[in-house]
């Protein structure tokens, strides 16, 4: 088990889909940040507790499509 994600992930070029539903992650915002440097990440399955962590990995994934399988809506954050 792993709880931590490597700060750059950038040489994986080939990855689109990562799931990490059966991972606890010790920061939650690192991980977004880790995820961020992979270039083509279009689907993440991740454990989200809060609103706001949905909210923070669309702001900070802007190219993911698919979110726990669900398309992502950008626009729920033109309310904010």
């Amino acid at each position: 088990m792993f709880t931590q994600l490597p700060f750059d992930l950038g040489q994986l070029h080939s990855v689109v889909n990562i799931n990490l539903s059966n991972v606890m992650l010790d920061d939650f915002e690192n991980a977004v940040a880790s995820l961020a440097t992979i270039p083509e990440l279009k689907s993440l399955y991740i454990n989200l507790h809060e609103e706001a962590q949905v909210d923070y990995i669309i702001r900070e994934l802007p190219y993911l499509e698919f979110l726990n399988g669900l398309p992502v809506d950008r626009e729920i954050l033109d309310v904010d």
